[in-house]
């Protein structure tokens, strides 16, 4: 799923249960303007092989509490390290990257 607003109404999953295949070095996955309950969010992903990037355009009109971005490493690698604006973080999973209170833009690195 490109975006995924989470049952409990408090987010947004992006790419939860997404092909490990779109995440191969140098694909990339670009989403723009989808409508959600928050606002229009739009996204961009870029695989490296042990690292992706992510730049996320976080709604504005009502901002979510949380952002959940799942990474299906393709070669099925736990991510281990997340920054995200410069700022170092903490996975929240294996392949899971939590923005809490997220607003404006994003610019996440994970490495596997």
């Amino acid at each position: 799923m490109l975006v995924f607003e989470n049952e409990d109404g408090q987010g947004i999953d992006l790419l939860r249960n997404s092909p490990v295949a779109w995440l191969r070095p140098q694909k990339q996955i670009r989403v723009e303007k989808a409508q959600t309950y928050f606002g229009p969010i739009s996204y961009r992903i870029v695989s490296f092989g042990g690292r992706i990037e992510a730049e996320i355009e976080s709604p504005s009109r009502m901002p979510p509490q949380r952002i959940r971005l799942w990474l299906n490493h393709p070669e099925g690698k736990t991510l281990r390290t997340v920054t995200v604006n410069g700022q170092a973080g903490s996975p929240a999973g294996q392949n899971l990257v939590e923005l809490k209170h997220p607003s404006g833009m994003l610019k996440v690195i994970a490495q596997f």
